[in-house]
């Protein structure tokens, strides 16, 4: 049954897909002790293969939502869908290799001191399909491959396009270090300012790590014309015959099924684009991505307080380089939009402004501009690259504090940090004019974050030492508590005043300083108030960071009481209570950082109250 949606339920399927996955992998690592020295060299070959046959859209999809009749249910009764879509099956059959080498020598300069080095070669190939039914952009050049294909859609085999798009790149050299140093009472002054020997250590540590393309870099692409076909009709169809205009009886054409060419044969020459056009949310692959890295770098120093207390204190950095993002990659050219209003355009047509890059506007002389794209032009509407373009910082202060005997025991840690970056994640849009624009707090970024964890055996046995062993033995009480700085809360606009004609870009002005409330409990939940947010001149992205301060914190104490009792050897009764936001404090999600929405800066949920869970459990 294909799927039927109404306006307040659903049902049916459009349809199911399935991936079959292997991977194969033979990998070996050997050492040998030579004096003083510790070698280590290793390798890992693999094979990837990802087979995905998606069938979202296959059955196709009926909308009903009372356009004929005013009433839902009445429209499916009746066979009047509102919308009707369908989609071809998307086959991908997705191939990698990855291959990768090391050497190491772990060199004891002496009983106090030792010294890491050693040298990474990796090679991740990016993914391709078996029968390159894959498309990137690039732009101005025509395929050769297809060649009606749109200008600057490409394929696997035109010029410059390898099977993976972007080449395999076999220079990805990673380099490390590393110190360990635990003065000894020959270090002189040292020894004497850090203590009794042996009771301090002192570790550095830098290296180089690739990271390996993810497949979801294909995902993306799958279906792209003319490898499959999302159709939706043009004008409302009939129910029972999904291809013909319901007011009329006219045959809209049967478009399923449907069979892709092959690349680069005779058929592929003669294929016709023009039902196709224009292509829109068209992802490419740039070719010159290169494989993602970062740079990692750690100074930490252990001290030994007591036979069970240890004291960590460390900086712990990186940077990433070379990030997976998505990019836009035909945006509307906001100069050309400006200059398609007033007198720039005939006298009573349509002025170019927000959400018209894709229209068509009239010169004073009659003639035409079809959309202000001009990357692409206008067989293309937003589309956008995947493309290594973003990087990242991290720099962080840690410490903590471990206790393990008797009793009690703990780990207490706190981190003091600052993440930035211009694109924390694969589909966070970075700004395709001025990458430096989307410069910001990650969205992980927690400047402080307490964190501590403990357990403690409640000494009823000693208070009760005539009362039953099972009895007073056994009981215990553990948690984990965090006091934590909140999220980074982003700021955005759904308006295209900057005239590109994308999503994610937009941002208002600020005029003034941000007036923080930070009071969700109040009668309307406000984190921060609006007055100095506003709309931003067209033509510009405005201002504002787009991840400009945090949002409420956490303060979360997670305990649980349990007893334990023996009953005899190898067999044993647990119960125990958890309680889960134990105090039951209120803790607030981000606010709405939606800039033209009614909650714009307040709070609409929290994370969830306090749970308490019984369990028992028997063990033998």
């Amino acid at each position: 049954m294909p799927s039927i949606s109404l306006s307040n339920f659903s049902f049916g399927s459009a349809g199911t897909g399935n991936i079959i996955q292997h991977t194969y992998q033979i990998s070996d690592n050997f050492s040998k002790i030579y004096g003083r020295h510790t070698l280590r060299f290793g390798m890992d070959v693999r094979y990837y293969q990802l087979n995905r046959r998606d069938g979202g859209g296959l059955l196709g999809q009926f909308s009903f939502r009372g356009t004929e009749t005013g009433y839902d249910v009445a429209d499916y009764l009746l066979g009047a869908p509102t919308s009707f879509t369908q989609a071809s099956l998307q086959v991908i059959d997705s191939r990698s290799k990855y291959a990768a080498a090391y050497a190491q020598d772990s060199f004891r300069v002496n009983p106090s001191l030792t010294v890491n080095f050693g040298l990474r070669w990796e090679m991740a190939q990016p993914w391709y399909d078996t029968q390159d039914k894959i498309v990137t952009m690039v732009p101005g050049q025509q395929s050769t491959q297809f060649p009606n294909a749109p200008r600057g859609l490409v394929y696997p085999g035109d010029a410059g396009v390898p099977r993976t798009l972007a080449p395999t790149r076999y220079k990805n050299f990673g380099p490390r270090v590393g110190i360990a140093w635990s003065p000894s009472a020959s270090d002189g002054w040292m020894a004497k300012l850090l203590g009794k020997p042996g009771t301090t250590s002192i570790r550095v540590g830098s290296g180089i790590f690739f990271n390996a393309i993810q497949d979801q870099t294909l995902y993306w692409i799958i279906g792209t014309a003319p490898f499959g076909n999302y159709w939706l009709a043009p004008e409302p169809v009939l129910f029972e015959e999904p291809y013909r205009t319901r007011s009329t009886g006219d045959s809209q054409g049967q478009r399923f099924p449907f069979v892709f060419p092959v690349p680069g044969s005779a058929e592929s020459r003669n294929v016709d684009f023009s039902p196709f056009l224009p292509l829109s949310s068209t992802l490419g692959y740039r070719t010159d991505n290169q494989l993602p890295y970062g740079m990692h770098f750690n100074f930490t120093i252990q001290r030994q307080l007591s036979s069970s207390m240890v004291l960590s204190l460390g900086y712990v950095g990186t940077m990433g380089r070379k990030l997976l993002s998505i990019v836009e990659n035909n945006p509307g050219d906001p100069n050309l939009c400006m200059s398609l209003r007033g007198s720039g355009v005939k006298e009573g047509t349509l002025q170019c402004g927000p959400f018209q890059a894709d229209a068509t506007f009239t010169r004073p002389d009659g003639s035409l501009v079809q959309g202000t794209r001009t990357t692409y032009g206008p067989n293309f509407s937003t589309g956008y690259y995947e493309a290594t373009w973003a990087s990242s910082s991290y720099h962080s202060f840690q410490t903590s504090l471990e206790r393990r005997a008797g009793d009690a025991t703990f780990l207490v840690g706190y981190t003091f940090s600052k993440a930035l970056d211009n694109g924390s994640f694969f589909n966070d849009r970075m700004n395709v004019v001025n990458h430096a624009l989307n410069k910001s707090l990650s969205n992980f970024d927690s400047t402080h974050n307490f964190i501590a964890s403990y357990t403690y055996e409640l000494p009823f046995y000693r208070a009760f030492s005539s009362a039953p062993r099972r009895l007073v033995r056994g009981w215990s009480i553990a948690g984990i508590t965090r006091f934590a700085t909140g999220f980074p809360v982003g700021i955005f606009a759904v308006n295209d005043r900057s005239m590109l004609g994308t999503a994610g870009l937009d941002k208002p002005d600020l005029v003034g300083p941000v007036n923080f409330v930070n009071n969700p409990r109040a009668g309307d939940h406000r984190w921060f108030t609006g007055e100095n947010f506003v709309l931003e001149p067209l033509g510009t992205f405005g201002t504002v960071n787009r991840r400009p301060f945090h949002g409420p914190g956490f303060n979360n104490w997670n305990l649980s009481l349990g007893k334990t009792t023996a009953i005899r050897e190898g067999m044993r009764f647990e119960v125990r209570a958890d309680m889960f936001n134990a105090f039951n404090h209120a803790q607030f999600n981000n606010p709405s950082g939606f800039f033209g929405n009614a909650n714009f800066g307040r709070i609409t949920s929290a994370k969830a109250p306090r749970i308490i869970q019984l369990g028992a459990k028997f063990h033998w």
